[in-house]
């Protein structure tokens, strides 16, 4: 899928379709970077709002969709409502460390999903990314409180979403917790 990727990268506003949930729903982004691994997205919202970045499993695509009607409705009203996606910064060798990376350089919430698992296991701040390995999450519930420390090895990361809008609403209420 790679070489797909590949030749939409930096174009236009996609429909990402993944083997992972219902067939008929789709990521709308734009593909920043590809790689065997991983793919980076900066998504866009049904709304048309700015939904963060999200680093995928690249075998996780199995088909893209452009030039549809739901893609002109929805840069439509992203172009409509001034949203611009902040430039990525991170890393764009190794991107699921790039995209912790990012995240803890602009203080952006994180979801993780771990290898086989189907539901994000932790969402929080970077905080520290030990010796390349180890990443350091200071959690945070979907209320907006801290909920403790984990330590995850980042090789067992298969999906990062960075202040996508369920992760900016949580820091939204974390910001009003403190």
């Amino acid at each position: 899928m790679k070489h797909l990727l590949d030749r939409f990268k930096n174009t236009d506003l996609l429909e990402i379709y993944t083997y992972e949930g219902d067939v008929n729903k789709c990521l709308v982004a734009y593909i920043l970077q590809t790689n065997e691994e991983y793919t980076l997205l900066a998504t866009v919202g049904t709304s048309g709002l700015y939904d963060g970045h999200y680093v995928i499993s690249t075998e996780s695509v199995v088909s893209v969709a452009t030039e549809t009607e739901y893609l002109k409705k929805i840069k439509n009203l992203y172009d409509l409502k001034k949203q611009v996606h902040p430039t990525y910064t991170g890393n764009t060798e190794d991107l699921i460390r790039g995209g912790l990376e990012f995240a803890k350089a602009q203080n952006y919430i994180v979801s993780l999903m771990l290898l086989d698992s189907e539901e994000y296991s932790t969402t929080g701040f970077v905080k520290e990314i030990i010796e390349n390995e180890t990443v350091v999450i200071s959690e945070v519930d979907s209320f907006g409180f801290v909920d403790g420390k984990r330590f995850i090895d980042i090789e067992a990361i298969e999906h990062l979403t960075i202040n996508g809008e369920e992760e900016q609403d949580i820091k939204l209420l974390f910001s009003n917790n403190a």
